[in-house]
């Protein structure tokens, strides 16, 4: 997911709000993608403090769900959050 550039947006509902990739979707093409099912990761960013890593990645769920991409206001690849998650030093979203 993070080596391809997969396509990510922000998610939210009453309780909170998370990222989502679209990994049904070849990376880098999501203009024109038709609405429809697709798999989904929902995920967390951290800064990490350990030695190995920067940034840790928390899978909350994967799952099909109907993706309406009319409605996606905003969209990202996965090193865009990345490097934001690293140089601001906090949890995204």
């Amino acid at each position: 997911m993070i080596e391809q550039k997969y396509f990510c947006c922000e998610s939210s509902d009453r309780n909170r709000a998370m990222h989502h990739a679209i990994l049904d979707a070849a990376p880098g093409s999501m203009q024109g993608m038709p609405d429809g099912l697709y798999q989904t990761v929902y995920f967390y960013l951290y800064p990490a403090d350990g030695e190995h890593a920067d940034v840790e990645l928390t899978v909350t769920s994967s799952y099909r769900r109907h993706i309406n991409f009319g409605q996606i206001k905003r969209r990202f690849d996965t090193h865009y959050l990345l490097r934001k998650c690293h140089f601001e030093r906090r949890r995204l979203p």
